[in-house]
């Protein structure tokens, strides 16, 4: 599916930049320098310097921005569950700092229509609260007999809940479905507000002591592991299914409130939904490569194999500054070592040799044979070559965001998102029974653990 930061750079971006609003982000941006010299260098009072700045340039002089929106750099991102909660609680953390140190409604040079972005552009990041009442509305009438709704099933629900909800959907999937499908919005919510919404009240109340944390990227996974920060998510999960029972005993009991109580069961059981996918997430599966791998299919470059008189035409696969995945019509013997002769279109089209060995031979079912390279470069200009070569056309990735900007129905979308609940969480499970089982047999003697071993196998 398309990726987090695809909404924000394809639709948000450019709707801010049409009201002379959208703003620097940190990375893959131009300053003019006489204009940082005006606010004496890149703001540093909040820890998002990047829109503070941005804010100034627009709120103190007056200055115009421009959002240029193609694929033209390529960054690292988060790799671990809790290295994107340090990322994101940084974000939530400034953008608060923003709203109480630099509010956009007192910034002398921003326009009507700059004032109601950057607020809307602060005010999205207080949705930790929106969150965590959607998951606690439910119990109060479930659990406590709290009538949150006075409504009749069949006339107020049917008639007027259940076409407007469905309405806002189907907009919002015309808007911008293609780089956030639906239901996904209410996912990324959900895994962030846990750990998001403590530091906003610590924020509101101490708005100069939040601290820069480093966001860790690079990070190898050696092996699977639980995210030390699941166990909100399996509270969740309990706390949504014992509403969802007790929704069951209340209509057995009271079944004139039908009304109500299927309101509130729903909300529990897609608030049960929305934790499993979130338990899923928590088990961080192994990453033992190193570079990610570029789709390059659609790769505007030819490219040969070289090893002493042997000469293979191939066709790219993928491609890392690490390594590269081929076919070829013939194979070519592990541990071979030879050079590959690529075009480079971000070189004006350039052919470099990349020393490169071969680490992988597979028969496809077509016929043709995937090789797989790594690459080692011995001169800086091979370096560069490889790092052109997998990071430098633009038109690559953005054939490659094309190809996962798709838009798909509601109907999809909620079997996608319960897809992703049922088998992530199940892996989870899983995991979760495997460690429990190797304590248990750690625990035991080496006699019991034979027995146990002979028992289980037959």
């Amino acid at each position: 599916m398309p990726s987090e930061n695809e909404m924000f750079y394809s639709v948000i971006q450019h709707g801010l930049d049409f009201w002379n609003a959208s703003f620097f982000c940190g990375s893959a941006a131009v300053l003019r320098r006489a204009h940082l010299d005006l606010i004496g260098g890149i703001a540093g009072e909040t820890i998002t310097e990047d829109a503070e700045t941005a804010m100034a340039l627009h709120g103190q002089h007056g200055l115009n921005s421009v959002y240029y929106g193609k694929p033209m750099i390529a960054g690292l991102q988060p790799e671990t569950f809790s290295g994107f909660i340090v990322q994101r609680t940084r974000w939530t953390q400034g953008m608060v700092q923003i709203l109480i140190l630099k509010n956009p409604w007192k910034q002398p040079k921003l326009t009507i229509p700059q004032r109601l972005a950057y607020t809307s552009s602060v005010f999205f990041w207080f949705f930790p609260f929106a969150r965590i009442v959607f998951y606690i509305a439910p119990s109060l009438y479930l659990l406590f007999g709290l009538r949150i709704v006075d409504a009749y099933f069949s006339m107020d629900l049917l008639a007027y809940t259940l076409p407007h909800v469905l309405g806002a959907m189907m907009l919002s999937n015309i808007l911008y479905g293609r780089t956030r499908w639906p239901l996904i919005s209410e996912l990324y919510e959900t895994i962030q507000s846990m750990h998001a919404l403590p530091s906003i009240v610590a924020t509101i109340r101490h708005p100069h002591a939040p601290s820069f944390a480093v966001t860790p990227k690079g990070e190898r996974l050696d092996e699977d592991f639980i995210s030390q920060l699941a166990l909100p998510f399996y509270a969740i999960f309990l706390f949504s299914f014992v509403c969802v029972i007790a929704g069951v005993i209340r209509l057995i009991l009271i079944p004139g409130d039908l009304g109500v109580i299927a309101l509130t069961m729903t909300l529990a059981a897609i608030n049960m939904i929305f934790s499993m996918a979130a338990i899923g997430i928590m088990l961080e599966k192994a990453q033992k490569r190193s570079a990610y791998r570029v789709p390059a299919e659609s790769l505007d470059a030819t490219a040969e194999w070289h090893s002493g008189n042997t000469v293979v035409s191939l066709r790219f696969l993928d491609v890392s500054h690490g390594g590269a995945r081929f076919t070829a019509t013939q194979p070519l013997p592990r541990g071979t070592l030879g050079a590959i002769r690529a075009t480079i279109p971000a070189m004006d089209n350039t052919v470099a040799d990349l020393p490169s060995s071969v680490v992988r031979v597979r028969r496809m079912t077509n016929g043709q044979w995937e090789i797989g390279v790594r690459f080692a470069p011995q001169t800086i200009e091979e370096r560069r070559a490889i790092v052109a070569l997998v990071y430098g056309d633009s038109d690559l990735h953005a054939a490659n965001q094309r190809a996962r900007q798709r838009r798909i129905g509601l109907a999809e979308g909620f079997a996608f998102l319960l897809r992703l609940a049922v088998t992530h969480a199940a892996e989870n499970f899983q995991f979760l029974t495997r460690l429990a089982w190797q304590k248990i047999v750690s625990l035991i003697t080496p006699k019991w653990q034979r027995i146990l071993q002979r028992l289980f196998a037959g």
